[in-house]
């Protein structure tokens, strides 16, 4: 049993020399974070970006695709600066697919990721700025006598969206971050002239946290996140669509050191999720449809706990008890509720500067690979990897 251990966690650093950091600590640790530190954080604070050391990061998802690499530097100006190479795309559910050489693009890819931090003394200051989009552009000429005849093509496809955010540091103590982000898009057909146009496509968030230290060895962290979103489009016929969701996101959370090397962290909110959609059609009267999710409460908890100078083991879990109810202006109304239960098993592993975080498949400790069990289960369901240097 003991070989089959040792086996295993050599086969994990084997995999993960191949992989960012600590998106998978936090998950492994039930979703958490909100309320922990870490340099996951820097995503929703770029402030935060100046209180870790430089880094170069990769992250792997359980599919063993590459996903994700970052890199952040001090020395560029008075601040410290942070490049992201994601993946991830924009999301939107009206944009036009790009059609290229007979592919359909329906996502839209990053085009560049941003992130520079400040610290000013008394605050930290942050910056970071996202940009996505893919275009497909046509001129043909009408030529009747070529074999096969060509056929004038204008038509264009071409998407856009551009984020930024902003975030501060106040007594050290207060975070507060504050995001917008656009979509648009330009979409004609063979004759140039328009097909769909925006409607409205557009992201507004605000958010914060506060540490209150209880006492050395345990922190309260209530957070509050609002985030307003609308999406729509329009045709050429001025049929429209368009959907408004706004995101409220209350709770604490608690962080207690239960040994000198071992952490528990608990957290407990609720997540409301109202969601509108409203559909017109010329000289008929405009459908508009409500739904609401919530989350009303969710609990987390999470455990890290140091093994050995090198090793440490987390476990973390996630219940949602949730709510949805869907009514339109016709009269039909349908309501549900239900609950998710999500289980966590992690690791991570030291070498100086390097750590690499593994959030690990239960079954493949106890059924091992294919070679010895018969079935297909992956060692891991994803991986980061990170090299600090500096302070």
């Amino acid at each position: 049993m003991n070989r089959f251990i040792g086996c295993i966690l050599i086969i994990l650093l084997i995999v993960s020399s191949t992989a960012f950091a600590t998106v998978t600590r936090v998950t492994t640790m039930g979703n958490v974070g909100q309320i922990i530190k870490d340099r996951s954080n820097v995503g929703t604070y770029p402030q935060v970006i100046v209180e870790y050391s430089d880094m170069m990061g990769v992250e792997i998802n359980g599919a063993g695709v590459l996903t994700a690499a970052s890199a952040w530097y001090s020395g560029i100006g008075p601040g410290k600066l942070g490049l992201t190479f994601s993946t991830g795309t924009l999301a939107n559910s009206y944009a036009p697919a790009i059609d290229s050489t007979g592919r359909n693009y329906t996502v839209y890819h990053q085009k560049i990721g941003l992130i520079y931090g400040l610290d000013i003394g008394e605050m930290l200051l942050g910056v970071q700025l996202n940009m996505f989009g893919n275009s497909h552009e046509r001129d043909f000429k009408a030529v009747p006598q070529a074999t096969p005849p060509v056929v004038k093509d204008k038509s264009v496809e071409s998407v856009s969206g551009f984020g930024l955010r902003f975030g501060a540091t106040l007594m050290e103590n207060i975070e507060a971050y504050f995001n917008f982000q656009n979509v648009s898009w330009k979409h004609e057909g063979a004759d140039g002239k328009m097909l769909t146009e925006p409607n409205g496509n557009m992201v507004i968030g605000f958010g914060g946290r506060y540490w209150f230290e209880m006492r050395d060895n345990c922190t309260l962290v209530p957070y509050f996140n609002f985030t307003m979103s609308s999406e729509g489009a329009k045709d050429a016929a001025d049929n429209e669509i368009k959907n408004f969701k706004n995101t409220i996101n209350l709770g604490v959370g608690r962080n207690s050191f239960i040994a000198e090397n071992a952490m528990v962290v608990t957290d407990i909110g609720i997540q409301l999720q109202p969601f509108k959609t409203e559909v017109s059609v010329p000289g008929l009267p405009t459908v508009e449809s409500r739904t609401a999710f919530t989350s009303l409460p969710y609990f987390r908890i999470g455990l890290e706990a140091e093994l050995t100078s090198w090793m440490d083991i987390r476990l973390g879990a996630h219940k949602d008890w949730q709510k949805k109810s869907t009514e339109n202006n016709l009269g039909d109304n349908e309501y549900w509720s239900w609950a998710n239960t999500t289980l966590f098993l992690g690791a991570g592993f030291h070498f100086k500067n390097l750590d690499i975080d593994a959030a690990i498949n239960p079954r493949f400790l106890t059924s091992g690979p294919f070679i010895l069990s018969g079935t297909s289960n992956a060692l891991t369901f994803g991986i980061s990897m990170i090299y600090t240097w500096g302070e």
